[in-house]
């Protein structure tokens, strides 16, 4: 077993020009069909090997020269092939006793119209007349008939035993489809030999010597070296093993597909720069044009709101000359990950599994437990074919949505709906940063690995997204949101609710209980005799702008965790038709998310339905009445005017509460709680409120012209400079420029509250 290995080319010191390759290549082919004819005579007694059919490289990767890694022909010093005599093989590398691999030539043979393989002499191996179980495999070089100057290569695997500790060692690096095939011999490997390369470091670990091993063992070992010395000495891999040894953290655009075998564990980072696991789940491509682009398929988990899938993900590398370094590349390998902290694959891998179970407990929410607290930067994406978020669209129209998307960041500091589904339903992709899923797929579809389970539990939580989709409450937003930003809320917080908001004390226990027993409530509890009916609860706040209303809202909100879901008359629309479809989809929103409904503005719902209005103001009473009836949450509508009630939406709202103008004690109460909000220091504060009592007090200002009042102010005073920020100056110019205005407009405002608000009850 001992001795020199037949190696397959050899390794050359220095290149000659093209001249001297070309001049090679005609001598090599002269010398082979030499050898040809005369083995032709002989090919039965003399190891000639015929056969009929295709070759089995694939022609695609069968394209090159038999010019060196660079294009030109190795030194004749050391890769020359020996032309007296019969020889073919590299001169330095001649086996001196027999050895247990094979090489031979596969050349078109035009008389018998059919490849032969021709061994390469002088041959110390196996003749193919005799016993293959006396070889271990064959390297083949590859002749193309259309081609005769363009060479390929193949090894066939022969011995069953070696052939076993390849699989062996594919099962650490490859996923169980790729290697589930290669059970038997003669098993072929094509160029460029990506099993071999892949799996060389598990090999050349299980090939050490050991002076314990048997002789079955020590021959099996010796072959797996063989193997490898073949594989070294591949024209087309020598630059890539002396690169390895000299700059193990650079790659050359042509070896990139050696950096990423099947199932290896990828670093990405195409949201806002965050640093992301991924893993191949193909055979990368080996290009043998090197001027194009190289292109892979990664993936990671995701979820859409109902199911776990797998996401792939094209990620690619422009052409570049020379060698890179692998960080700079923009994905690499996990087991080259560093950063400026020094952190190492494992402790980045554990930070990743950490995050993935924070993620995986987003996609866990529901209810009002969605709601969390956002303050940073976020992608909004609005596609082309994008609708409004009121729309009822079809749940699968994202899944195949082609539109051209628009990717904006922006800073979003507000409330956040964790909800995959919704944004899903949208014609919006899973978004990963700007990169669309080159592929989605179902789950029990795609998780056909026995080592990827359909969910990202333990370890495999490494692989879920940094980032989860969903919508900014306000801004109404849909985006994708960093989950190292987002805070979950499970505090009530009663202060605001308790302290700013100017209703009396029982009637804000009545409203905050009523909503309490809202949340508590069952189907069973419903008092409507059809199953589902009945179960709403209707709030109606009425009276003059600024007193409250909204504020209401959105302190019920905050007393109760629950999200508040603002939407006005306009976001709906006015046409009954459309309205419907709108009304629905909010309803269904504002229940899956267990949120308190707010229709600000909600008059032309309340009106009384009658010959003298509109069909349309009819139809549209008539729409939210039906919408309403299957509805099971809390919807808070609200309105200025009310100077008649349509009967139907009367006996269905649970509680009425109509706001007055505020009165002197509750106005300098609002102006406090502003200062407070604003952040003014207590040493000014004295002054500000004792100017507001002797000035502004007992004018008839509403809470929205007080917050006005303080915000227009205190950019007054900020630019002349004032201490503190705020002074009573500023505020006595900016309130008497405010009366100026409502003098001229008090007439018209005394004529809109007789015509447009409803008179006070007795009793």
């Amino acid at each position: 077993m001992s001795g020199s290995a037949l190696a397959p080319d050899g390794i050359g010191d220095k290149e000659n020009d093209l001249t001297e390759t070309i001049r090679a290549l005609e001598s090599r082919v002269a010398t082979l069909e030499a050898l040809l004819k005369q083995s032709q005579s002989s090919a039965d007694k003399d190891g000639v090997e015929k056969t009929n059919g295709a070759i089995s490289t694939d022609k695609k990767e069968a394209n090159i020269s038999t010019a060196s890694v660079d294009g030109k022909e190795p030194s004749s010093k050391s890769t020359e092939a020996k032309t007296s005599g019969d020889s073919i093989v590299p001169a330095e590398v001649e086996p001196q006793k027999k050895s247990r691999a094979r090489t031979v030539f596969r050349k078109w043979d035009e008389n018998s119209n059919e490849y032969t393989d021709i061994d390469a002499p002088p041959q110390s191996s196996p003749k193919a007349s005799e016993e293959k179980e006396a070889r271990a495999f064959t390297y083949r070089k590859i002749i193309d008939k259309d081609e005769p100057g363009t060479e390929s290569y193949e090894i066939v695997i022969e011995d069953g035993a070696l052939n076993n500790t390849i699989h062996e060692a594919a099962r650490q690096v490859y996923p169980p489809r790729f290697y589930s095939a290669w059970h038997t011999v003669p098993w072929v490997i094509s160029r460029p030999l990506k099993p071999l390369v892949h799996c060389y470091d598990k090999l050349e670990q299980g090939s050490v010597p050991n002076p314990d091993d048997d002789p079955a063992t020590q021959g099996r070992k010796e072959d797996v070296r063989l193997l490898l010395e073949y594989v070294r000495n591949t024209k087309e891999l020598v630059n890539y093993f002396k690169m390895r040894k000299e700059s193990p953290k650079t790659i050359a655009f042509r070896y990139l597909w050696t950096l990423f075998p099947p199932g290896i564990e990828v670093v990405a980072k195409p949201f806002f720069n965050q640093p992301q696991i991924f893993r191949t789940d193909f055979m990368p491509d080996f290009n043998t044009d090197e001027r194009q682009t190289w292109k892979i398929v990664i993936w990671c988990y995701d979820w859409t709101g109902i199911d776990w899938v797998k996401s792939d993900f094209k990620f690619t590398v422009p052409y570049y000359e020379r060698e890179k370094e692998i960080l700079e590349l923009e994905f690499y390998p996990l087991a080259y990950y560093q950063d400026e902290k020094k952190t190492t694959p494992e402790q980045f891998r554990a930070a990743a599994v950490k995050a993935g179970e924070n993620f995986k407990s987003f996609c866990e929410f529901q209810g009002a437990a969605r709601m969390v607290e956002y303050d940073d930067f976020a992608i909004a994406v609005e596609t082309s074919g994008s609708e409004s978020l009121f729309t009822n669209e079809n749940s699968n129209s994202g899944r195949d949505s082609r539109s051209e998307a628009i990717f904006r960041r922006q800073k979003i500091k507000d409330r956040v709906i964790v909800d995959a589904e919704t944004w899903y339903q949208r014609p919006s992709a899973l978004f990963l940063g700007d990169k669309a899923p080159h592929a989605t797929y179902d789950p029990g579809v795609v998780f056909n690995d026995d080592r990827i389970p359909q969910t990202p539990d333990g370890e495999w939580a490494a692989l879920c997204p940094p980032r989860f989709l969903g919508l900014a409450l306000k801004q109404k937003q849909f985006a994708q949101f960093k989950v190292s930003a987002a805070r979950s809320i499970t505090e009530k917080i009663r202060d605001p609710y308790d302290k700013e908001l100017q209703l009396r004390v029982d009637q804000k226990d009545i409203l905050l209980g009523l909503i309490q027993q809202q949340e508590q409530r069952s189907k069973s509890d419903s008092a409507d005799f059809v199953a589902n009916k009945g179960r709403s609860l209707v709030i109606l706040l009425h009276g003059p702008p600024g007193v409250g209303k909204t504020l209401t809202a959105e302190t019920l909100s905050l007393a109760t965790c629950k999200p508040l879901f603002v939407v006005s008359v306009a976001e709906i629309g006015l046409e009954a038709e459309g309205a419907e479809a709108k009304l629905e989809k909010v309803f269904s929103l504002a229940q899956k998310w267990d949120a308190i409904l707010l229709v600000d503005e909600a008059d032309v719902f309340l009106e009384s339905r009658s010959q003298l209005t509109t069909p349309n103001r009819n139809a549209l009473v008539s729409v939210l009445l039906r919408v309403l009836e299957y509805y099971a949450g809390t919807i808070i509508l609200t309105t200025n005017r009310i100077t008649s009630l349509d009967p139907a939406v009367l006996s269905r709202i649970h509680l009425a509460i109509r706001y007055d103008d505020l009165n002197i004690e509750q106005r300098k109460t609002v102006f406090a709680n502003f200062l407070d909000k604003v952040g003014i220091a207590e040493e000014y504060r004295q002054e500000l409120q004792r100017w507001f009592h002797n000035e502004a007090a007992r004018k008839r200002i509403n809470g929205r012209e007080i917050r006005n009042l303080i915000s227009s102010a205190q950019s007054l005073a900020k630019s002349k400079g004032v201490r503190g920020d705020l002074d009573a100056d500023s505020l006595r110019k900016i309130l008497l420029w405010t009366e100026e205005f409502q003098d001229e407009l008090s007439q018209q405002v005394a004529e809109w509250k007789v015509a447009n608000q409803a008179p006070r009850t007795r009793g």
